[in-house]
Order: structure tokens, then sequence, then C-alpha cells
């Protein structure tokens, strides 16, 4: 969305303007290595979040040259929690939301995203009714490896400060938990960066 379309590049940017978004489940927000860059279709994808619409973020690798350029197959990766290895699960998974991009494919830690108060949780993609968001909920952050990653925690389009956190490192996972107060309807997700930049972008826990 953000890449012009024209003559040096027929086709590339998005120009259509009569999209009935309503009607659109997931949208690719990272293609090959452009994460980060002016043309990352992030802040495309999130302005639509805070218009409303609950569009799941994908990623897709975009080889040209046989694996030889900076642009590999599974550069990034879509990691999909699906119930059976078919496609009608895969896509019935991509649906869900409990979805997140490997922006440096098998580099990249996995991870697992969640809110929970005491007697109930909810995955990404899932609706957190707004009626629930007044009791004590922390959101919980897991990713595998011996290192440590940034975390950026983002809502509604805008990054967060993480005043309190609670971690747990063990040999091949870190759990960081983290009180939330949510004050309005929305959503919330986060990054995990390092030095080289964003490395994980979880989907959203919506508020409505």
């Amino acid at each position: 969305p953000g890449r012009e379309s024209g003559a040096s590049c027929t086709g590339c940017g998005w120009t259509e303007e009569s999209v009935d978004y309503s009607k659109l489940e997931a949208i690719e927000i990272v293609n090959g290595t452009d994460v980060g860059s002016p043309i990352s279709g992030i802040p495309f994808w999130e302005n639509l979040l805070n218009q409303g619409h609950r569009i799941i973020g994908i990623g897709g690798s975009d080889d040209h040259g046989a694996g030889t350029g900076s642009d590999k197959p599974g550069i990034p990766t879509t990691m999909v929690f699906a119930h059976n290895l078919s496609e009608s699960g895969l896509i019935k998974g991509v649906r869900a939301g409990n979805v997140y991009i490997k922006t440096k494919g098998s580099l990249s830690p996995d991870i697992e995203f969640y809110a929970s108060t005491k007697n109930q949780k909810w995955e990404m993609g899932e609706v957190i009714p707004y009626e629930k968001i007044h009791e004590e909920m922390e959101l919980n952050i897991e990713y595998n490896g011996g290192k440590e990653f940034a975390i950026e925690l983002i809502q509604n389009g805008k990054q967060i400060p993480i005043t309190e956190a609670q971690k747990t490192v063990s040999k091949n996972k870190r759990t960081i938990s983290i009180p939330i107060s949510i004050a309005k309807k929305g959503w919330i997700r986060f990054n995990l960066s390092d030095e080289s930049g964003i490395s994980v972008i979880s989907n959203p826990i919506f508020f409505q």
C-alpha cells in the first residue's frame, strides 16, 4: 500500500478506493524484506484496524531470483495455529486470527500471546467483550530461545509504555506478564525487535 504505482512498477501500489473493507478477512502487511520501510503495509493495516475492521495481518515472500536475492522463500514466514495441516484448516486458522509473522523466517523466535483474567483467556484474534476489560487483566507474551528481544506494545496504532512487567526466564523460553488497564474499545498487539529491526509481528487481541 505504501508503494507508488506507475510506469516504474505497474500495479505495485494499492490505488483502488472503492473497497468494502468490512468483507476483508486478511491482508499482507509484510512483503519480503519491506518490514519497517516506507512501503511497509503495517500503517495501512493499523489504520483499517482503527476504523473497526477485524483484519488479520499476514506476510508473504517476494522471491524473483530463485532464492539468490535478499527476498528469499520463507522471508517472512506466517505462522498459523491450525487444528490440522489441510488447506481448509489453515484458512480457518487465519480467519480465527491466532497468527503471527516471523520477519526473518527461522531466525525469528516462536511466540504465544494472550490476555487473561482470573478465570478466562483470550488468544490473538479473539475479541474480549467490553464489560470484561474492567476486570483485573494481564497480557502474556512468551517467546523461545536464549536471546532477549525488546517488546513494543502497540494499542490502537500507538506504542504504549510498559511500566510494570513480571519476567520469567528459563533455558529455552521467556515469559513476560504485563498488567493492563483498557479505557476504550480497540485492539492491542506487539512487536519483538532487536538491533536489526522488527523480528516478530503479532496479530491483535480485540476489545469490543
